[in-house]
């Protein structure tokens, strides 16, 4: 620095204290006015941080409603598309899931969510810090989401084929509903408490407009762009939600609607305005409509829900749930305000969905439920006006062997067509249902009685007894019909179906396609067979059974040829119970499969012992019955073969006696078993033949080795009837032909036996030589047997 400039720095002229300040440009304003001025910034820096904070919580609380609001719409998505994918639709309620879990979280801790209809940028919300109240409600509405998806994925898992399917659809409903009540409470209290966060903004301003003018206008400049800030918010909210938005005047007429009607209802807004809204609604509906909004517009603040059918541009009716809110005290509204949207694809799912819960899904007939409800509604008719019901209860007989030989395909097409025939037999006051399988029950009302009741049964027997044609094939079936009738006696709905299901068994034990009306005695009948099924299973589990055997003589010589092998059971308290009493209960119950199996071991075990022990000969041979249920197990080849190779038995010495009714069922399928089992080696005989509906062309289809007379022809010999004896002559015959060998049953005296060996039968068994008895008891003939084939031996090898 040289001398100039050291003299110029020395020098310096003196300033008035100033300051500039760049947000006024050049203005240099003194000292005093400055520190005026910097506290004026300062108000205006806190009003504008103030206004600025005030206007974020605005508008986070604006994104924290529509988050909140929208998840309605989502919830109700989620429950759709659990139903639509329960019943096989394509639909993804776990992406929705997901979506809803995510929200709920942020609407309580804050985060970034996507909008419900998946066309907005993610947006970033805080955690909501208001009202306790509205973050209790957002933590319920969190928990209640948590259980909807939990019972959402237990209905899917589960699927329509539970017993359950129905309840877990009105849960899920439920906790919707709850869910939407939810969150509609907390969006009304994080709307409240916006709008009065809104007022103290207003208050603050309006203080502060009094300590500086410039602050105030400054303020009111800022309060009028965060104001057009919110609105055009609000605006954009409205524009572009899902929700119809109208205000409608006190008198009933269009004051707003918003653009959104074009997505629901396809018409412009303009074109509603002005009118009234009951001129778009449903004629069925303006009435109730009507009632709801006058309710609602006679107290301020009130609300209420209703739903109606409004008409849509193309002519169709959509159906609208809408939330009425009187808001005629507030000034910028002052109006009745409905929130609406178009539930017409739910409506129609949800008759789907009801439709199936009451319908039998392969008939269309009604289910269980819907004919309890109605048979309940009959009953208090009956009960007022002093009428009857009648309950019909209809098990088709013959259903099994139709459905298993011909496929399951075919039984469901026959079950279709009995139902349709039960409609045609029935008039248009009765109910039609199917309980579950081949069980179907009619419910009688108007002008029912006894009589009547008894002639619609017979009308339906005799209908079912005209041939079906199931894929091509003619059918047979025949059905079982229980009566119970209810007059003005207080009864209830499980009692009358219980009366009903006794009859029908009572029907089914006398014979098949026949009627019986409940009588107080049948149940009875009924218990004892139930404790029946009961103690048989508890025999099964206790080895409570055991074998009796009868033995089979040849009537030329009085050889010893074989023994039948008789199942017996030593009940606990009963004593010994005859196979009459307990077999059709135990093949009725399949229980005949286990008993079955345990005596056929228990035989083949026994003569193999004999075999070992005496020796005859031919060696003695052991005859098990069969019975149908046991015929057409997939397995008893298997397992007959298992017996055989467990116990040693030489399968030659095997009989097995299946009775012609078992071999009637079926005939293809039983033929090819009867042949598997020929291929082990035993022999079959056909049991009480003469008694069932076999013909000659069936028997020569069957690998048969022996026809057993039932005793019925033996008993018709002794009473000297000439069409017995030439019946028992004529299968002797048969059986001739066929190359077969015959045993009579029931002989029970001389003559029998003399009659039977003179018209060429073989051999035969009863009374007249030895009743069923123990092994033990047994021994003895065996051992006079073996002494005789001894001797028989030693005399040939003398000769």
């Amino acid at each position: 620095m040289d001398t100039k400039d050291r003299g110029q720095a020395a020098v310096r002229v003196p300033r008035r204290a100033s300051r500039r300040f760049p947000i006024l440009g050049d203005v240099r304003l003194d000292r005093k006015f400055g520190w005026i001025l910097a506290v004026f910034l300062v108000l205006m820096g806190i009003i504008v941080g103030y206004n600025a904070k005030a206007t974020k919580d605005q508008r986070n609380t604006a994104l924290i409603v529509n988050v909140a609001a929208r998840q309605r719409a989502l919830a109700e998505r989620y429950i759709k598309d659990v139903l639509l994918k329960a019943e096989g639709e394509r639909a993804d309620p776990a992406q929705d899931a997901q979506q809803l879990q995510r929200n709920a979280a942020a609407l309580l801790h804050g985060g970034q969510v996507v909008a419900v209809q998946g066309a907005d940028e993610l947006v970033r919300i805080p955690a909501y810090h208001g009202s306790w109240k509205v973050v209790a409600k957002l933590g319920e509405e969190q928990r209640l989401l948590t259980k909807l998806i939990g019972v959402g994925h237990e209905l899917l898992r589960t699927g329509p084929a539970s017993s359950t399917f129905s309840a877990q659809i009105l849960e899920l409903r439920v906790i919707g509903a709850q869910l939407s009540s939810i969150s509609s409470d907390a969006v009304g209290e994080i709307t409240n408490a916006a709008q009065a966060s809104l007022d103290r903004l207003v208050r603050v301003g309006v203080a502060l407009g009094l300590l500086a003018a410039l602050a105030a206008v400054a303020m009111g400049l800022l309060l009028r762009r965060a104001g057009a800030q919110q609105a055009a918010q609000f605006r954009s909210l409205v524009t572009n939600a899902s929700d119809l938005i109208t205000v409608l005047s006190m008198d009933g007429r269009i004051q707003y609607v918003s653009p959104s009607l074009d997505r629901v209802l396809g018409r412009r807004a303009h074109d509603l305005v002005g009118t009234t809204l009951s001129g778009s609604i449903h004629p069925e509906d303006a009435p109730h409509a009507d009632v709801v909004f006058r309710e609602v517009a006679q107290s301020a603040n009130s609300t209420a829900k209703v739903e109606f059918r409004m008409e849509h541009a193309d002519g169709s009716w959509r159906c609208i749930e809408s939330t009425v809110t009187n808001l005629t005290d507030d000034p910028t509204v002052q109006g009745v305000v409905l929130n609406s949207r178009d539930i017409t694809d739910r409506k129609g799912l949800e008759e789907e969905l009801t439709h199936q819960a009451f319908h039998d899904s392969l008939t269309g007939l009604a289910n269980r439920a819907l004919f309890r409800d109605r048979l309940e509604h009959a009953l208090a008719r009956a009960g007022r006006y002093g009428t009857e019901v009648g309950v019909l209860y209809l098990d088709l007989d013959s259903f099994k062997t139709i459905n298993d030989s011909l496929g399951h395909d075919a039984g469901d097409e026959l079950l279709v067509a009995v139902g349709e025939r039960l409609v045609e037999q029935c008039r248009a006051s009765d109910t039609v249902a199917r309980l579950g399988g081949d069980e179907f029950a009619i419910l009688l009302e108007d002008d029912v009685d006894e009589a009547s009741a008894r002639t619609a049964a017979e009308r339906i027997a005799e209908m079912l007894r005209s041939p079906f044609v199931v894929q091509g094939t003619e059918v047979f079936v025949t059905g079982s019909i229980g009566i119970a009738m209810k007059g003005m006696e207080k009864g209830e709905v499980d009692a009358l179906l219980r009366n009903a299901d006794v009859a029908m068994y009572v029907a089914k034990g006398k014979a098949r396609g026949q009627f019986e009306l409940f009588q107080p005695s049948m149940y009875e009948r009924v218990v004892r067979y139930q404790e029946m099924q009961v103690d048989l299973l508890r025999g099964c589990e206790r080895e409570e059974f055991f074998v009796h055997y009868q033995p089979i003589l040849d009537l030329a010589t009085g050889r010893l040829l074989a023994v039948e092998a008789l199942a017996r059971w030593n009940h606990p308290t009963r004593g010994v119970v005859m196979p009459s009493e307990f077999i059709p209960v135990a093949e009725e119950t399949g229980l005949i499969v286990p008993i079955g199996a345990w005596v056929l071991r228990e035989a083949c075990r026994q003569a193999k012992e004999w075999q070992s022990r005496f020796r005859i000969t031919p060696p003695l041979a052991i005859s098990v019955n069969l019975s149908p249920r046991q015929l057409h197990e997939p397995d008893l080849v298997a397992r007959v073969k298992q017996i055989l190779e467990e116990t040693g038995l030489n399968p030659r010495t095997l009989i097995l006696e299946i009775t012609e009714t078992g071999l009637m069922r079926d005939v293809e399928q039983t033929a090819q078993q009867l042949r598997q089992l020929r291929e082990l080696g035993l022999r079959l005989a056909i049991d009480d033949f003469g008694t069932g509906s076999s013909s000659l062309g069936h028997l020569r289809r069957f690998p048969i080795d022996v026809l057993k007379i039932d005793r019925s022809f033996v008993e018709t010999m002794a009473a000297n009837a000439p069409q017995g004896r030439a019946l028992v002559r004529a299968i002797i015959d048969l059986a001739q032909t066929l190359q077969l060998d015959t045993v009579a049953e029931g002989i029970e005296r001389p003559s029998q036996m003399a009659d039977l060996q003179a018209i060429g039968c073989q051999s035969g068994q009863g009374f007249y030589f030895a009743e069923p008895q123990g092994p033990e008891a047994l021994e003895e003939l065996l051992s006079q047997a073996a002494r005789k084939a001894h001797i028989h031996r030693l005399l040939n090898a003398a000769g």
